[in-house]
C-alpha cells in the first residue's frame, strides 16, 4: 500500500492544528483513503452475525440514550433496521 499524498495546509483554516503533530507541530501527513478502504473492503468477506451484532450494540444505545424523546428513538431505530441484513 502506498502511503496518502499529503494535502497542503490551509492557510487561516481554524482547524489547523488538527493537521500538526501536537508535540513537534510539524505537519502531518494526510490523504483521502475512501478508494483503498473501499477496495481492501470488498476483498473481506461480510460476517452478517457480526453485522447484526453491531446493529443490535447502536440501538441499545439510543434505547438508552435519556436526551432522545421516545418518537426521535424510534425513528433513529427504524433507520438502522432499514439497512439490516
Amino acid at each position: 500500500m502506498t502511503p496518502p499524498n499529503p494535502l497542503p495546509l490551509p492557510s487561516g483554516d481554524p482547524h489547523e492544528g488538527f493537521l500538526r503533530n501536537p508535540g513537534t507541530g510539524a505537519p502531518v501527513p494526510i490523504g483521502d483513503m475512501r478508494s483503498e478502504f473501499e477496495r481492501l473492503s470488498r476483498q473481506v468477506p461480510r460476517d452478517p452475525e457480526a453485522e447484526r451484532a453491531f446493529i443490535e450494540s447502536k440501538i441499545e444505545i439510543i434505547r438508552s440514550d435519556p436526551n432522545l424523546s421516545a418518537t426521535e428513538k424510534d425513528r433513529a431505530i427504524e433507520e438502522l433496521r432499514i439497512g439490516t441484513p
